[in-house]
Formats: structure tokens, C-alpha cells, sequence
């Protein structure tokens, strides 16, 4: 991610006919291979923690989650809920625009934060580059967010989609096994809880008792179903948040590049960036899916910040802006580790090849001008 780092020798000779050896900068390489680079690196991390991010997503809407959606207590409920109601293809719902958006995203911010440090250091020189740096990534993670903001809300969706048998499953917590008082006993706190978390799960504007809406059956299928009953305006609900949370891309990557400077580690460098990142930001993480979730029939569901953050503060208080913290790290650091590892080697093997051809065009070039 350093541009420009790297050092070209070059041979010659002196007056004498001695040969020298001179060293240069090499050249900037092409924007294009940010971007091959950050895509690539972008699609991997996302297919292989994607499991991790449904689990997280359905934990975060705890706090102020809508009437049709299921309850969960922690990580390990919502994971065995899930693989017992829905089997493995519930831990990859969302998958599809998952990578689409994560793909575009890191494709676009790359090719962009790097292009916008190129100009900003050609234009105010090497000072104040750490505010610089960290004007450049924001700009970059703003542009990022407002184009692929509805793919992601197509994502969330997806995510908390559960199907009814799911929902009857998810949301009663299975007694323990041993005698016929304990099951009993477990029976009436199910239903006490089911009640009262139907109760306070109603969305806002809810005039009656909310039902399920019809499942989404793809993600096109998903996009035409929002526009119909939202809006065009539905595909940017949580857009708030999202818009904010550019911080969390923009602390990332500036991070990560002043770690560099310091750390020849990509691993230790990349760890450290996203746990700085990941703990400053996450209550707009949460704050977003509590946003994103879709309405139920006869609710407007949430569509400001102040009216998310207020029922999640009055049901969980400050608890509630970290729920699913646990499978964020979990899957976020590592990821980010991944990633930042896959696009350093992509950008170091484009890189290679594409000076290894201007090498041999230049000595092409210059071969030709002899006769």
C-alpha cells in the first residue's frame, strides 16, 4: 500500500567506461491494479468469514428488533438456532450481494484513497500527512458507501430472513433435558418471554399486532420488493449511519498505513488497524442493522437514528450498542489480516509484471534508436 516505495537500479557508465549502478524510483503503477488488487482481496475474505457476519448481523438487531424476527440470547444460541432450523445454507443467506458489495467497495476505495494521496502529495508536499491521509481514506469510504449502500441493505435483509419454522425454533430456548418440572418450567419462561418480546419487539408505528412479511426468494427479488413497498428511498434506509461509519474505513486504512512505517509486519499492522477501527465504530454498525431491518406488515420500522438509538437505549441500555461485538472481532480482524495480506501480494505480483513489460518496452525502445 506504501505507492512508490520500491527502488529501480539502473546501469550505466561513467567518463572512463566504468560501469555505475543508480538507484530510482519506480514509477507509479497503474490505479487499474488497486483496484484487480482490492477486489480480488476483497471477494476472498468476505466468502470465507461470511458465516460469522450472518450470526453477527441477527445479533446486533437484539436490541430493538422488529416483531417477526427471532430472539437470541447469545453467540452460541444463535449459532446452533441457526444451523438446527435453517442447516449450512443459513449461515451463507446474504452471501451473494455480500461479495458483490464487498468486492465493489474495496475495489472502488483502494484505486481511490490512493489516487486522492498521489494528488494531495503532489499538491501540499509530505506535511501534515497524517491528516492528510486520513482526509484522503474518508473521502474514499464516502464515495464507497453512497454507491453500494443498497447492495449492502439487500445483504442485511437477506441475513435476518428467517423462515417460520426458524422463527418458532429461534425463539424459544430448549429446556433442559432431564425432568418432566424442568421442561415445564422452561416451557412457561418461553412463553412468558415470547410474549413480552413480542410486546416490546413491535416495531414503531405498529398500530396493530405486526406480522411476518413475505420472504424475499432472491436478491433481485429482494431489490423490486423494497422499491414496491418502501420506495426508492428504502434502498437507502440506515444510509445515516453507513455514512458515518466511512470513519470506520478511514480510521482503518490510515492506521494501517502509519503502522507500516513503524511495522514490517502486515499481520501485526493489519490486526492492530482493525481492532482500533472495529472498537471506535461499532455502535454505528449496530445503530445500521437495527435501521435496516425490514418493517413488518402495518409498521414503518425504523427510519431515523434518534428513533433507533432511543429503543435500543430504553431496552438494553448501552449494552444493546454492543451486541454481536464478540463475532464482529471474530470475524473482522482475522478478515482484515487476510485481506490486507491477499492485497499486498496481489498488488506486489501486478506490480511486477506490469514494470517487468515497461522494462522490456523501454529496452525495446532504446534498442531501436542504434543502428
Amino acid at each position: 500500500m506504501l505507492v512508490g516505495s520500491a527502488q529501480l537500479v539502473v546501469d550505466g557508465e561513467d567518463a572512463a567506461g566504468s560501469p555505475i549502478a543508480t538507484v530510482a524510483p519506480l514509477p507509479p503503477v497503474p490505479v487499474a491494479l488497486n483496484l484487480l488488487a482490492g477486489a480480488g482481496a476483497g471477494a476472498v475474505q468476505t466468502v470465507l468469514w461470511h458465516p460469522l457476519d450472518v450470526l453477527k448481523t441477527r445479533l446486533q438487531v437484539q436490541g430493538a428488533r422488529l416483531a417477526h424476527l427471532p430472539a437470541y440470547t447469545s453467540l452460541l444460541h444463535v449459532a446452533r438456532s441457526t444451523s438446527k432450523a435453517e442447516g449450512v445454507g443459513g449461515f451463507f443467506r446474504g452471501v451473494g450481494p455480500n461479495l458483490l458489495g464487498s468486492s465493489l467497495a474495496w475495489g472502488l476505495q483502494m484505486p481511490v484513497y490512493t489516487h486522492l494521496k498521489r494528488s494531495s502529495a503532489l499538491v501540499l508536499g509530505e506535511e501534515q500527512q497524517l491528516l492528510r491521509d486520513l482526509a484522503c481514506s474518508t473521502a474514499a469510504s464516502c464515495l464507497a458507501c453512497f454507491l453500494v449502500h443498497p447492495v449492502f441493505l439487500i445483504k442485511t435483509r437477506l441475513q435476518l430472513q428467517v423462515s417460520s419454522p426458524a422463527r418458532a425454533v429461534s425463539s424459544a430456548t430448549p429446556p433442559v433435558a432431564g425432568t418432566a418440572a424442568s421442561a415445564a418450567k422452561a416451557g412457561l419462561a418461553a412463553s412468558a418471554a415470547s410474549s413480552a418480546g413480542a410486546a416490546a419487539a413491535t416495531g414503531p408505528g405498529a398500530s396493530a399486532p405486526s406480522r411476518a412479511p413475505q420472504d424475499y426468494r432472491s436478491s433481485l427479488h429482494a431489490a423490486c420488493r423494497i422499491v414496491q413497498e418502501e420506495g426508492p428511498v428504502g434502498l437507502y434506509r440506515g444510509f445515516g449511519p453507513s455514512l458515518l461509519l466511512a470513519s470506520h474505513g478511514a480510521v482503518l486504512l490510515m492506521a494501517y498505513d502509519q503502522l507500516r512505517l513503524v511495522c514490517p509486519s502486515v499481520m501485526a499492522a493489519s490486526c492492530l488497524a482493525k481492532v482500533l477501527a472495529t472498537t471506535s465504530t461499532y455502535p454505528l454498525q449496530v445503530v445500521r442493522s437495527v435501521m435496516q431491518q425490514r418493517p413488518d406488515v402495518g409498521s414503518s420500522g425504523y427510519s431515523h437514528m434518534a428513533e433507533a438509538c432511543r429503543a435500543m437505549w430504553q431496552r438494553d441500555g448501552i449494552r444493546a450498542f454492543y451486541r454481536g461485538i464478540d463475532a464482529q472481532m471474530l470475524r473482522t480482524v482475522p478478515q482484515a489480516m487476510a485481506f490486507f495480506s491477499i492485497y499486498e501480494w496481489t498488488f506486489g505480483q501486478l506490480s511486477g509484471i506490469w514494470h517487468s513489460r515497461r522494462a522490456c518496452e523501454t529496452a525495446a525502445a532504446s534498442s531501436t534508436k542504434w543502428p
